[in-house]
């Protein structure tokens, strides 16, 4: 009996550390649970912050080829006022910076949007923003930014110097 006794009460203190352990091994995965729950709601926070990030440099990517487009406009306008003051071509390449095959779209572009009275029409000729070599224009050296062309050249009074 006494053999019983004791392999009753080594049961007993063995159901009692298991129950030990598992008690710890429930709580270690509560843990493990809710750190993975907070890491999943941590990457969706940060998924959705990026595809606002995502919007954002859309719009401004939209916004930087309409601000090229009408830079590159102003600056045909300035080269045909400066072709009507009786300048060159090679003269106003110079002076605005460009060279000789962009003042000639840029010009092409003034020429249509006067005959179009104000608007380039469907034949369009030279469009700014077009892929050079494509029939249309892209403005080589940039728009004109606080004075100085994005491709470097200084401007002066609209006057490339």
């Amino acid at each position: 009996m006494a053999v019983a006794a004791r392999k009753a009460a080594v049961s007993v203190a063995a159901r009692q550390r298991a129950r030990e352990l598992q008690v710890r091994f429930q709580e270690r995965e509560q843990r493990l649970l809710e750190a993975a729950e907070e890491f999943i709601a941590s990457q969706e926070d940060t998924g959705k912050v990026l595809a606002g990030i995502g919007r954002q440099i859309v719009d401004l990517e939209q916004a930087r080829g309409r601000e090229e487009r009408a830079g590159w406009e102003r600056g045909a306008r300035v080269a045909a006022r400066m072709r009507a003051l009786g300048a060159r071509e090679g003269e106003v390449a110079e002076r605005l910076g460009v060279d000789l095959g962009e003042l000639r779209r840029m010009l092409t572009w003034a020429r249509d949007v006067v005959q179009g009275g104000g608007k380039a029409g469907p034949s369009g000729g030279a469009q700014p923003g077009a892929r050079p070599g494509a029939g249309g224009a892209a403005p080589a050296a940039g728009p004109v930014v606080g004075g100085v062309r994005s491709g470097g050249a200084a401007v002066l009074g609209g006057v490339g110097v």
